[in-house]
């Protein structure tokens, strides 16, 4: 780090996370990184809302 402030340990661990999401495009992950991802947001507690609810409807 260059400034002189020690970091945090959460913002230590947020710096290093995202230099490491940045150094591989989104489209080169592996399935295996994928599932480890999803399994730390699941230990977390973290559900996504889903943004488009299925609606059936009639086509007439």
């Amino acid at each position: 780090m260059t400034d002189h402030q020690q970091p945090t340990n959460i913002e230590f661990l947020r710096a290093e996370l995202l230099d490491r999401v940045e150094a591989a495009p989104f489209e080169d992950w592996s399935p295996a990184l994928l599932r480890a991802l999803t399994a730390v947001f699941d230990l977390n507690g973290v559900t996504p809302v889903s943004r488009h609810g299925f609606r059936p409807y009639l086509v007439r």
